[in-house]
Order: C-alpha cells, then sequence, then structure tokens
C-alpha cells in the first residue's frame, strides 16, 4: 500500500531556525542517522531557502496538501493495481531563486533516473514547485503523475532513449489528466520529424537535443542548449498527443514488453497521423 508520509512540516519546522550552520547541521540530521542511513528523502529541499520558501509551505500545509496526495494514491492503485508499500514525501524545491535547481533539467532527468536507492528503503518523492500555485487539483494531478512515472520506471526500467522518455512523460500525462496547449501543425511536424530521427538516440549521448525536444527553446537558451524551433513544452505535448492515440495508461501498465511492443505503432510518427486513430509513440524496436 501506498501512504504519504508527513514531510512539509518538517520542512516548514526547518526554516523557523535562522539562516546559517545551525540550520544546515538540523537539515542534514533530519536526513540521515548517525550511521549515513537514510532517514527522509529531502535532497531536492533547499535548507538555505528564504521567506517565499516558508510563504508556499505554510499555503500546501493549510490546503492539506498530504491529505489530497493520500487520496490520490488511493486512486493510483485502484487504477494500477498493487504496487507494493513505499512512503511518499512531498519535498518543495525552489525554483525561483534556488540557485542549483533548475526544474526542467530535474523533471527531464527524472524520466531516466535509477530510483533503486530510494525505493529499496519504501521510499519514493513527490517534488512541489515554488512557483506553482497550490490546488487540490493540481496536488491530485502530479501525485498520480508521480506514482505512474515512479512505478513504470520499477518495473520496466528509466528511459534510455528519447523514444523511451517520451512514453513514459505521455503516458504520466495521460494518467494524470494533465492538459498541455495543442500544438499548431507546424510544431507538431517539426517535434514529429525530431522525434523520429532522434528516437533511439541515447539520452546520455544526446541530451542536449533530447532536453530541447521535449522543453523547448525558452529551456534551452537557459541551459545554453540550441534552440531547435519548438516551443515551450512542445516534447511532452507531442508526447501526450501520442499517449491519447495509444492503449490506456493502465493497459500499457500492466502489460508486459511484448504486449506493449505489440501495441506500438510499426510506422514513425508523421504529420498524416496526427489525425489517425493509430498513431502512437515511438515502438519498442525503435527506442531499444
Amino acid at each position: 500500500m501506498l501512504r504519504v508520509e508527513p514531510l512539509l512540516s518538517i520542512q516548514r519546522e526547518l526554516c523557523q531556525i535562522p539562516r546559517g550552520p545551525e540550520r544546515f547541521s538540523a537539515y542534514v540530521e533530519l536526513m540521515h542517522d548517525r550511521n549515513q542511513q537514510l532517514l527522509r528523502p529531502l535532497h531536492a529541499f533547499n535548507p538555505m531557502c528564504r521567506e517565499h520558501v516558508n510563504s508556499r509551505l505554510d499555503e500546501l500545509l493549510d490546503c492539506d496538501a498530504e491529505g489530497i496526495a493520500d487520496e490520490a494514491l488511493l486512486e493510483a492503485e485502484d487504477r494500477l493495481g498493487d504496487l507494493g508499500n513505499y512512503r511518499m514525501g512531498m519535498v518543495l524545491a525552489d525554483d525561483i531563486a534556488g540557485s542549483w535547481t533548475n526544474r526542467d533539467l530535474v523533471e527531464v532527468n527524472d524520466l531516466r533516473a535509477d530510483l533503486s536507492y530510494l525505493l529499496d528503503r519504501g521510499w519514493f518523492v513527490l517534488t512541489l514547485w515554488v512557483s506553482d500555485e497550490p490546488s487540490e487539483e493540481s496536488i491530485r494531478q502530479q501525485t498520480l503523475a508521480c506514482v505512474y512515472r515512479t512505478f513504470w520506471i520499477q518495473r520496466y526500467g528509466p528511459a534510455k532513449t528519447l523514444g523511451e522518455a517520451l512514453r513514459i512523460a505521455g503516458q504520466s500525462l495521460l494518467f494524470a489528466g494533465i492538459n498541455l496547449p495543442k500544438l499548431s501543425d507546424e510544431h507538431y511536424d517539426t517535434i514529429a520529424e525530431y522525434a523520429n530521427l532522434y528516437a533511439a538516440a541515447e539520452l546520455f549521448a544526446e541530451f542536449p537535443t533530447a532536453f530541447t525536444i521535449l522543453r523547448g527553446d525558452l529551456a534551452a537558451v537557459r541551459v545554453g542548449y540550441p534552440p531547435l524551433g519548438i516551443p515551450d513544452k512542445g516534447g511532452l505535448a507531442f508526447a501526450l498527443e501520442q499517449a491519447q492515440h495509444a492503449p490506456s495508461p493502465e493497459i500499457l501498465f500492466n502489460a508486459d514488453r511484448f504486449e506493449r511492443s505489440l501495441n506500438s505503432s510499426d510506422s514513425r510518427t508523421s504529420s498524416d497521423s496526427r489525425t489517425s486513430s493509430d498513431s502512437h509513440s515511438p515502438t519498442e524496436s525503435e527506442s531499444n
């Protein structure tokens, strides 16, 4: 059974300590015991955060974000089946003034991350962002997307290619009911061309290109990568549209690799297939 382990109040209490060495020491002690065994996965939290983080933590606590997430965990297990016994921690990351935090990089890396360190210790993490205004629906959606992505990776492994990253992203968004702006035909065609060309490209070897396809030119320029003519989060919108024409996320999650391969299209994505009912994301053979 999945359950939320309350961490938001712990983060807020940490912020009550004046900024400096005492607060940082308390942060380290909250995460690990004297034998360096993990206590709480607070790695994404900036212990030297300022008042704007405190304000967002107060809002999350006031709206009972952890209670909302607990209900979403029940929904996820009802739709996906038994996922085992794990605790989910909700950790607030500062994408406004956190000097070492880039949200776009974090969220792309989440698709290719080895989660065994946390899962082997009974944990997984939902990263919340200071820039996001909390609401019941957004917390529910973020929780569902996190569960799907986490346990897809546990079951089938992290994304090694762009095609696999698009599949995980699109299915997670669809499972969570997250909507993104519909791409223009021109942008769709551009992304489809890149997605087909780089479907089997290894994420580590072609990371700048894969990152730009997934997150768009604005995100790419911010981290020093060349633009490709892709709108903000264009690759995610493309992946979501592909997922909408594939078997449901629940079916794909519970199918073995052979069945998932059969359920994928044998043809590459093109602008002609955008309105076709059998348009799918890159196949397993394309992604390996």
